[in-house]
């Protein structure tokens, strides 16, 4: 496709989502929810019509909820999402299922028919990098997690897995401990596991207390600690490192020695409705975040010592499954660590010893 082509195409999608978008927000008004600041979100993208629910005073869109039957669809409509679905499946592993497919309805709901044969068409000919295809996965992922979730898989991974490895790397002369956190969402898995190294380190002699009060790594020693996600939003939020503090929000399981990582931060939008608070910069300095595609791209890192890849091949079907596990084993060093969630189902065992411990299992690379 030439350049012009595609900016025409782009254009037309932009257009459609904006008039989506304004619908949405005439059917807000209408039925006395019009949106706050910040919770608009751009296409498909927003989340009142995904039905996710972010924050304890969001309200969900107008319209049906998700267990309200819909509408039978038409022949048209059914066609189109069925190629969107397809497309989704291919180029980020999303195999599709009734759950899915209804979010992605949804999203789409205030489209026309005859709007969303044209929006699907538009989307089919841009490459699967291109903004407009992360609008539209976003809806289809939940990125709800939390700091020091599950607790007793931590504890595992600091007392069978992370003090092994620096006992590893100080027989070796100390050096670099690098850490990829694939499928991120927001972030704050990949800081739970930076404070989990740097206690692990405090606790035998590798990081002490600076003239400021902040934890450092003692020299040589050092820290890399990637977090990825396909989610743009989500690794402009891990970036910003700042989180609210309500009942079922990111510090839901925060205990007291985590707590001390955080400053009190103001409220993103300048009114102070609950309280906030930001990773300190001892922490966020050896973290960094990308957007990366598990199903497409190649590895971001390669010798990585631990790789956590949770919660998120819940979404694929075991080929897609079986592909990302060759590329996270591609990443890792020898003798490195993969993680994975509780319910996941190691494919590629020919290249990893598995163990199992009190809080969970990993797999340690051949």
């Amino acid at each position: 496709m030439v350049e012009r082509d595609l900016d025409s195409v782009v254009a037309s999608l932009r257009e459609l989502t904006a008039r989506m978008t304004s619908e949405r927000r005439e059917a807000d008004r209408r039925a006395g929810l019009a949106p706050r600041d910040g919770e608009e979100r751009r296409g498909v993208e927003r989340r009142a019509g995904t039905g996710e629910r972010r924050d304890p005073g969001e309200r969900p869109g107008p319209g049906p909820g998700p267990d309200t039957p819909a509408a039978p669809l038409s022949a048209g409509r059914q066609a189109a999402l069925q190629r969107l679905m397809a497309a989704v499946e291919a180029n980020f592993g999303i195999r599709p299922s009734p759950a899915v497919e209804r979010k992605l309805e949804r999203a789409l709901r205030p489209l026309t028919d005859d709007a969303l044969g044209q929006w699907v068409e538009g989307l089919l000919a841009l490459p699967a990098s291109h903004s407009e295809w992360t609008s539209c996965v976003e809806s289809l992922t939940v990125h709800e997690t939390y700091f020091n979730r599950d607790k007793e898989m931590l504890a595992t991974l600091k007392h069978q897995v992370l003090f092994g490895l620096i006992e590893h790397k100080r027989e070796r002369g100390g050096g670099r401990i690098r850490i990829w956190s694939a499928g991120c969402s927001t972030g704050e898995e990949t800081y739970s596991v930076t404070m989990l190294l740097l206690e692990s380190l405090r606790e035998v002699g590798l990081a002490r207390l600076g003239a400021f009060g902040d934890l450092e790594v003692v020299p040589p020693w050092n820290i890399e600690v990637l977090g990825t996600d396909l989610s743009g939003q989500a690794i402009r939020a891990a970036r910003h490192a700042t989180y609210a503090d309500f009942g079922l929000g990111s510090f839901r399981d925060l205990g007291a020695t985590e707590r001390r990582y955080f400053e009190p931060a103001p409220h993103p939008g300048g009114v102070r409705q609950t309280e906030h608070y930001r990773v300190l910069e001892c922490v966020r300095r050896f973290v960094r975040f990308e957007r990366h595609n598990l199903v497409l791209d190649a590895p971001p890192l390669r010798d990585v010592d631990l790789v956590l890849c949770r919660n998120v091949l819940i979404y694929f079907d075991d080929p897609v499954k079986r592909r990302v596990q060759a590329s996270l084993a591609d990443a890792l060093a020898p003798r490195g660590v993969l993680v994975m969630g509780g319910v996941d189902v190691l494919l590629v065992a020919d290249r990893f010893d598995q163990n199992v411990g009190s809080g969970g299992t990993w797999y340690v690379k051949r």
